[in-house]
């Protein structure tokens, strides 16, 4: 029996139907529209950092499978040489950029690369087909365990959450561990829904599991979440009767918990703390670290924090108490007519736990944060149930109110007995909707915007292959960031360079080992521009917001700036100047800016205007076809956006020659979010 038949009826099934149908709409288009949308507006993938990751992975895995090319194999000897005391950066670097542990999904990015597409057009469709996948999965939950009429609720609540947790992405990021635990709820959905099981059910349920593993190491997790809550579920008695899938699914679970301990092979290895250098936590800093996670993601997840509208500021634990307590309200009423979700939740737990301690790679308690997702999702629904019941229960006593008063024999006492309860369900409800539902609509809107903006950059190709066809034999090339990195090597022409990883190479002891221009025979280094709120080819500024051209000892009136907006008619502040701007970037010149020397320039973006972006800043006279006037003393101040705080950037190059200890790089190139130098050749030989 399904909670919707915990109540009489009071409209028909097939009305009840067409409202969960309508719900089941409406969160596709809150998810699935979002990823659409997301993947016309930019021209690159969203997070390019995780997006890249994924690409550079896959490419290795089809051209280079055992990571022995010329770039697989210096960037393994850098991270080798990484000190004791940076052995999380180790595990960073190697898990994102070398050790595939994603395999499934791989092959899928590659069999859409031979079918025409290019990576990142593989990636975008890969993107938006696992959050339709993910939507599907949540209303095939909605359906099993809470039934038509209570789950057309649960799914108009989905539609508003993002679920976005510390290092996770939402739900409207379509993401490799997302897709794994989907096929795992899916089999959950599957053991819940059935009493006995045709060899085709238990195949497709292990053939889930299984495959939810292939595509993120989260997918044990949800191998052994489908095992627990089958022997909960059905007990001795529907073990005995299928011993196919319960066979399946304990060999499962056992193996891929074990295997990776054995396995060398870079493409199935699960990275741990272990596989860096020095002393890894002890198993009481594990438990320590986990149990603040834990708690930090909670108080996240459910709003109990100084983000929402400054209500319980600094309560936090009540606030988190309450949203307990009505879930379990909630859970108590869903329990009387339908366990299959008390199960469910039991079965979340041990695993979840479990891995999250004894799993715990450079961020403590990520393994819980992404289960959680899930597991957040049903606790979300006994929420809202435990909302219903307690709103039922203040009309249930208001509904007997004169019945109450007749034994109280009326009077103020009678009163009070009657409107308390009232009021204190009334306010409980109220106070955990409020911090709830205003904390997820507002992360909602938060982060579908953090979704457009967030490293929306412009990286060329044209660069990638200059660098490429450029370097001679034995010649390397500097990648200052993540980024970069990954884009260079996620060409298979890219694997037969040298390089060098300038963020791990920092980081090290003896640094000039690999940076010595001669012994390396450095020859470019490829980054990516540093600008306050970097955008395409230029740095945004908000409504509202000022960057401020500050120079040392030149007259700022022998320079001209280039502006444009992201809509036609936008208005730009250049100094106390109004100007309009178009989507075409403008040139300004800043001669008649002043009558005396101007060393300081503000440009700003009225609060009634949309974004300006900052094109560029180039002198009247030196101008070489590059867009930034570098190493002439200029710096730009802004508000970063990411930072929350005032930034300081210098329009220079004199951090890459410091490092390299040589006198002067050539720039070759500024346009879009890159910046490719080149070293002398005195300094190579």
């Amino acid at each position: 029996m399904s909670a919707d038949q915990t109540e009489t009826p009071v409209i028909s099934k097939s009305r009840e139907r067409l409202y969960f149908i309508l719900a089941a709409v409406i969160l596709m288009l809150s998810w699935g529209g979002q990823a659409l949308y997301t993947a016309a507006y930019r021209p690159m993938p969203p997070e390019l950092d995780d997006a890249y990751a994924y690409i550079c992975k896959s490419m290795a895995l089809s051209e280079d499978p055992n990571l022995k090319s010329t770039a697989m194999t210096d960037l393994m000897s850098q991270l080798e040489d990484l000190p004791p005391q940076e052995r999380e950066e180790y595990v960073l670097y190697k898990s994102m950029i070398v050790t595939n542990y994603h395999w499934g999904y791989s092959y899928l990015l590659i069999a859409l690369r031979k079918c025409g597409m290019s990576w990142e057009s593989g990636y975008q469709l890969l993107f938006i087909f696992d959050v339709f996948i993910d939507a599907a999965t949540v209303i095939f939950v909605a359906f099993v365990f809470f039934g038509t009429r209570f789950g057309s609720a649960f799914l108009l609540l989905c539609s508003i959450l993002t679920n976005q947790m510390g290092v996770t992405q939402g739900f409207h990021y379509g993401v490799c561990t997302h897709l794994a635990f989907a096929l795992t709820m899916i089999a959950c959905c599957l053991v819940g829904q059935r009493r006995s099981f045709t060899p085709l059910t238990s195949s497709a349920i292990i053939f889930l599991t299984l495959a939810a593993v292939s595509f993120h190491p989260i997918g044990r997790i949800g191998t052994a979440i489908t095992l627990f809550f089958f022997f909960l579920r059905h007990g001795t008695v529907g073990i005995k009767h299928n011993k196919l899938l319960v066979a399946g699914l304990a060999f499962g679970t056992i193996v891929m918990f074990i295997a990776p301990k054995f396995i060398d092979s870079p493409h199935l290895k699960i990275i741990t703390i272990q596989d860096g250098a020095g002393t890894p936590p002890s198993f009481s800093e594990k438990i320590k670290n986990s149990v603040i996670s834990y708690g930090d993601a909670l108080f996240f997840w459910t709003g109990a924090n100084d983000q929402v509208l400054g209500i319980l500021k600094r309560h936090r634990v009540p606030a988190l108490m309450l949203f307990f307590l009505i879930s379990t309200i909630g859970l108590l009423a869903l329990q009387k007519s339908n366990d299959r979700i008390v199960l469910l939740i039991i079965a979340f737990i041990p695993p979840l736990l479990a891995d999250s301690i004894l799993y715990n790679p450079f961020s403590h308690g990520g393994i819980f944060v992404r289960v959680f997702q899930w597991f957040g999702i049903i606790l979300a629904g006994c929420w809202l149930y435990g909302i219903f019941t307690s709103l039922k229960s203040a009309r249930l006593i208001w509904n007997k109110r004169q019945a109450i008063a007749n034994d109280l024999d009326h009077g103020i006492y009678a009163k009070v007995m009657v409107l308390c309860p009232i009021a204190l369900s009334l306010f409980a409800a109220f106070i955990s909707a409020l911090l709830f539902i205003g904390f997820q609509v507002e992360r909602n809107i938060n982060e579908r915007g953090t979704m457009l903006r967030r490293q929306r950059y412009e990286l060329l190709p044209e660069y990638r292959e200059r660098v490429i066809n450029g370097l001679k034999e034995g010649e390397s090339v500097i990648l200052d960031q993540q980024i970069p990195l990954e884009y260079y090597i996620s060409t298979p022409a890219a694997l037969k360079t040298n390089i060098r990883f300038l963020e791990i190479i920092r980081r090290m002891t003896n640094p000039e080992k690999w940076l010595d221009p001669a012994k390396n025979r450095t020859r470019f280094i490829l980054a990516l521009a540093e600008r306050p709120n970097l955008w395409m080819n230029g740095m945004r500024i908000e409504p509202g917001r000022t960057a401020t051209i500050v120079s040392k000892d030149r007259d700022l009136r022998n320079y001209k700036i280039r502006l444009y907006g992201l809509s036609e008619g936008d208005t730009a502040i250049i100094g106390n100047d109004k100007q309009i701007i178009g989507k075409q970037a403008t040139t300004f010149s800043l001669v008649e800016k002043a009558d005396s020397p101007l060393t300081s320039l503000q440009i700003s973006a009225p609060t009634t205007s949309g974004p300006v972006i900052l094109a560029g800043i180039i002198s009247n006279e030196t101008d070489e076809g590059l867009h930034w006037a570098w190493n002439e003393g200029l710096i730009i101040r802004s508000h970063d956006r990411e930072k929350r705080e005032e930034v300081t950037y210098p329009l220079s190059t004199r951090q890459y020659e410091k490092q390299l200890n040589i006198q002067k790089v050539k720039i070759l190139g500024d346009e879009g979010s890159m910046l490719l130098l080149e070293i002398p050749e005195e300094y190579r030989k």
